[in-house]
Order: structure tokens, then C-alpha cells, then sequence
């Protein structure tokens, strides 16, 4: 007898269940990408333990007569694909045709269908054997109930977690169908309690309340790029409500949420200016383009997608999120005072406000600040002094801004140092007697060859080999005349070292932000008034985003309305 023998049919829609369903929520997932494919305008899930024992998803989409409900339960049976050459323009979120028998395969199943009013089907199957088939009656539509998920399978039971994270995960699943279908109506219900009700609406602006919360949806700022066939919109969170997780973030390509590592990172890239690294936004992102642009089929479960061309889609996902932020130039509040406080108000007046002359009178102690006598025609922007050589205060008639004058200075060189990139037209300046820097043999090769040295030279860097493991500096941007260079060229190579893979777009703003970060004033350093206020004129009257390049705040804010309520004003 041969080795190789054909599997029953129950092994196979088992093997196959192990693709396609890997928790309750992958069934919860399944079900409801039915539903919506059947034109559904209102599903309701309720779920038990998490899903372990009980999943009913219900809906009010086409239904089924009783030949389509019994194929329905057959692999490899599917009304949204009739030839191979369909797999190319998929437009349906679901169609391998294997959902329904694979779920059957582990669990105890029963639908119940009716294409026509009152002329239903109820069929039962018990891990993935017909145990009763006859008609019923329902309205148009279609219910499928699922009972001991895995019953037939308890090494796969074991591997479920606590009832909280499973819920926790179905909730994720229907949050992002939630933002990917307004025009639907959904409820979800874990053993008896209400968790979500989301009304059918006209947007899915509407529907941000009902899965960010109100406070955060109501500072979410719109994502708009590109136009048809190709293009990405949505919304983010505000830096100043950035969170410590990665919950409440939601990719979405033609509708289908999906996992894809080249969009995530495109949004890491677009808000990595505007947050520092532990630091997070919430957003929503939809990529829409041509169905034949994208594969849908790579994954058993379909949550990764491929694409014809990445390239373009990272470059305008991460612009577009950059965009987003930057429109918003966010001050941020202090500790306490929660984030952003107070700014939403006053932001738009505040920047709109001209730039003024410093007043003469100035008093910089070391480690307190002196208040500056207002004058009789007070101008609208006052610098009264710095704090521990760092932080430099300032008055205007909605409160206090406190600058970190490091990462002010450092913002204001670094979109400079871009923008003149950009143009082509970067201010060099030639050095009388060439720096040379003594690295290893792979450092000193990585800054004077392949793309790092063509982004150095984009930069205003001219850098030449200087013998065995050393460079020669000959030209710097011109910024960058009075800095330590030694130090910076090391930094260089050191980091262009941790990840040498990152080119292009990436690699100019690594180099960029480096360059910044050596050229800007420090921490510590005794500003002269005139200093101080070019400093926080630059960078609130340049449009720069108030974050440096690494994310970290550059300006603060304590408002007036925060000052009333410290001190328990009315």
C-alpha cells in the first residue's frame, strides 16, 4: 500500500478550520464578512465566555434557499467566484468558500436561512457531519449559531486564553467593521450586556465616538491624500493624546482590515516626528486602489495582503499622516493638567498673532526665573527668562509656553536642513583644513559609499575615503560649521550602522535629524534675551510642528485657564 493516501473530509475541514480559525473572534470575523457580503443592513453578535461556548451572528442580507444553504456547508462552495481569473479583481471580503464548513468542522453549528419570507432552512452539524436538515420559518436573512468552539479539538481549546482577552480580540473585530461599514448597523452582546450599539450612519466620522471614545474622537484629526483610483484617508489621534499602547489603530485597504507590516510602518514614519518612541496613536487609515493592485489571498484568514506596488503606497501613507500632524502644530499641557489642555481654544488665535519686538528689560538668574514689569502696551509675545539654562519661558495673553531649547532650536535646523534638500540648494560650507574621523572599516565604507553617501551628499556632506578605516570631511551643510564633527560623524556611523537597511526618505531624515540634533543650542547653555526670542520666534512663526524630530515636545503650554484653576480661581 502507498504512503500517500487521500484525508477524509472531516481531517481536511479540520486542517482547514486550523487556518482560518484560530479563536472565537476568527469566527466572529467569518461570519459577519458573510453577512456584509449578503448585503446585510443590520448584524447582531452575541457572544458567551468570549465565544468558547456560544457565537450567534445574525443579519437581514439575502439569505438562502435550501440548496445554497446545504452547498454553504461544502468546501470549496462559494457564490463570489466563479473562475480563477476572479481572484484578481476580488471585491467581496470573503470568498474561499471554506468558512462555514471549517467552523463546522470544530463546533456544533446551526443555520438558519430564508431567502423568501417565512420559507426558511435550519440545518445542524456537529463537528462537521449533518446531524438535521428540514425548514423553518424566519424573515429574510440569515443566522448563524456557533456552540463549543474546538469541543472535537481540546489541544486547540487549551491554546485559547482568559474569556477577557478573547472578548477583548472579538471586540477588535467588530470595532473595525464598525469604521469600515457606517451604512451598517451593528450590536454586540456578551451574555446579556450590551457593549456596542452602532446605528447605521452616513460616515465614518460617525462612527468615531462609538470606538475611540468621545474625548479622544473628538480631537481625531482627518487623513486625506492622493485621488481615485489611489487613495488614503481616515483619521488620528493628536500627538498631545498619544497613548502607551497600540490598541485602537485600524488599516484598512478596499474596505477589508488587514495586517500589512509596509503600512504600519508607513504610519510609524509619518507620526514618528511628532512622538517620542514608547508613544502611540490611535487612528483609523483607509487605502482605497485599483482590485488588481492588491492580493487578498495570501493569508488562510486574509488579514495580509500583497502589493503590486508597495513603494508608492508607503510614500503616501506616511505623507499622509504627516500631513495630518502637522496641520495640527499641537501644544501640549502639563503634567496634571491633562493633554493639550486648554490649546484648542486659543492654538489658532495664538499663531495667528505677529511677531514682536523683545523688551529691554531682562533679569536671567541661574536657577530661578524673574518676571519681566509689564509695560503699558504689553506685546502679545513676551520672553521673561530661562530655567536652569534650559527652558525658556515665555508670556502671551493666553498664559505661559515653556520652550525646551534644544529640541526648539533642533526642529527649526531640521526642517530647514529637509527643505533646502528638497531644493537642491543646501548651503555647504568648505573646510580650510579637511576633518578626518578614524571608524572601522565597515562604518567608514557604509557613510562614504552605496545610499547612505548619496543622502550625505543630498545633505551638503562631502565625505571622501582618508586611508584604511578613516574619511575626510572636505564640505558640511553650512550649519554645521561650529559643531563637534568628530562626534557627529561617529553618531553617524554608529547609527547608520543599527539599521543599515533603511534608504531613501528614511535614511535623509535619520541623517537630518542627527545633524540637527549636534548643530541645535543644548541643554544648559545661557541664552542672551535676543537669543532666547529668535529661538521661540522661529519655531512658532516658521509653521514648524512644536515636536523635534524625535518626537519629544518642544513647547508646552499652562493657560490662563489652567493658572485659574491651580490657584482655584472663578
Amino acid at each position: 500500500m502507498g504512503r500517500i493516501q487521500r484525508l477524509p473530509e472531516q481531517v481536511a475541514n479540520q486542517i482547514a478550520a486550523g487556518e482560518s480559525v484560530e479563536r472565537p473572534a476568527s469566527v466572529v470575523k467569518e461570519l459577519v464578512e458573510n453577512s456584509l457580503d449578503a448585503g446585510a443592513g443590520a448584524i447582531s453578535v452575541e457572544i458567551e465566555q468570549g465565544g468558547r461556548t456560544r457565537i450567534r451572528v445574525e443579519d437581514d442580507g439575502a439569505g438562502m434557499d435550501p440548496e445554497d444553504a446545504r452547498l454553504a456547508l461544502e468546501r470549496h462552495a462559494t457564490s463570489k467566484i466563479r473562475s480563477a481569473a476572479d481572484l484578481v479583481e476580488v471585491r467581496t471580503l470573503g470568498f474561499r468558500g471554506e468558512a462555514l464548513p471549517a467552523i463546522a468542522s470544530v463546533s456544533q453549528l446551526t443555520l438558519l436561512t430564508a431567502a423568501v419570507p417565512g420559507a426558511g432552512t435550519r440545518i445542524e452539524v456537529e463537528g462537521g457531519e449533518n446531524r438535521h436538515e428540514g425548514p423553518a420559518a424566519r424573515a429574510v436573512g440569515t443566522t448563524v449559531e456557533v456552540r463549543n468552539l474546538f469541543f472535537n479539538t481540546p489541544a486547540r481549546a487549551k491554546f485559547l486564553r482568559t474569556v477577557g482577552t478573547e472578548l477583548a480580540r472579538i471586540v477588535e473585530v467588530v470595532q473595525a467593521t464598525v469604521l469600515a461599514h457606517p451604512g451598517v448597523r451593528f450590536r454586540l452582546v456578551h451574555e446579556g450586556r450590551e457593549l456596542l450599539l452602532a446605528p447605521a450612519a452616513a460616515a465614518t466620522a460617525d462612527r468615531l465616538r462609538g470606538v475611540f471614545g468621545g474625548e479622544l474622537a473628538a480631537g481625531m484629526l482627518p487623513i486625506a491624500r492622493g485621488a481615485p483610483p489611489l487613495t488614503v484617508r481616515g483619521f488620528v489621534s493628536r500627538p498631545a493624546q498619544a497613548r502607551g499602547t497600540r490598541s485602537l489603530q485600524f488599516l484598512f485597504v478596499n474596505g477589508r482590515p488587514v495586517s500589512d507590516r509596509t503600512l504600519s510602518h508607513a504610519v510609524v514614519e509619518g507620526c514618528r516626528e511628532y512622538l517620542p518612541k514608547d508613544r502611540f496613536t490611535a487612528f483609523a487609515v483607509f487605502l482605497e486602489l485599483p482590485a488588481a493592485e492588491v492580493d487578498v489571498n495570501v493569508h488562510p484568514a486574509k488579514r495580509e495582503v500583497r502589493f503590486r506596488s508597495p513603494g508608492a503606497l508607503y510614500a503616501l501613507v506616511r505623507e499622509a499622516l504627516r500631513e495630518a500632524l502637522a496641520a495640527a502644530r499641537p501644544l501640549i499641557g502639563l503634567a496634571g493638567d491633562g493633554p493639550g489642555a486648554g490649546v484648542a481654544e486659543a492654538v489658532d488665535a495664538y499663531l495667528a498673532r505677529p511677531p514682536v519686538a523683545t523688551p529691554a528689560a531682562w533679569h536671567p538668574p541661574a536657577r530661578e526665573v524673574s518676571v519681566v514689569p509689564l509695560p503699558e502696551q504689553a506685546p502679545a509675545r513676551r520672553v521673561l527668562g530661562q530655567i536652569e539654562d534650559t527652558y525658556i519661558i515665555v508670556a502671551d495673553a493666553d498664559g505661559l509656553l515653556i520652550a525646551d531649547q534644544h529640541a526648539a532650536h533642533e526642529r527649526v535646523l531640521y526642517d530647514r536642513l529637509r527643505a533646502a534638500a528638497r531644493a537642491g540648494a543646501v548651503p555647504v560650507q568648505g573646510l580650510l583644513f579637511p576633518i578626518t574621523v578614524e571608524l572601522t572599516l565597515a562604518a567608514a565604507a557604509n557613510l562614504e559609499q552605496g545610499v547612505v553617501g548619496v543622502s550625505l551628499a543630498a545633505l551638503g556632506f562631502l565625505i571622501e575615503p582618508f586611508g584604511e578605516g578613516a574619511v575626510a570631511v572636505r564640505e558640511v551643510p553650512a550649519f554645521l560649521a561650529t559643531a563637534d564633527l568628530h562626534r557627529l560623524l561617529r553618531d553617524l556611523a554608529t547609527e547608520m550602522g543599527e539599521d543599515p537597511s533603511r534608504v531613501g526618505e528614511e535614511l535623509e531624515h535619520r541623517i537630518a535629524a542627527l545633524a540637527a540634533c549636534h548643530a541645535a543650542v543644548r541643554a544648559g547653555m545661557r541664552l542672551d534675551p535676543a537669543r532666547c526670542r529668535q529661538v521661540v520666534d522661529d519655531l512658532l512663526d516658521g509653521g514648524h510642528p512644536l515636536t523635534c524630530p524625535h518626537g519629544r515636545p518642544a513647547l508646552v503650554r499652562h493657560g490662563t485657564r489652567d493658572l485659574a484653576r491651580a490657584f482655584r480661581r472663578p
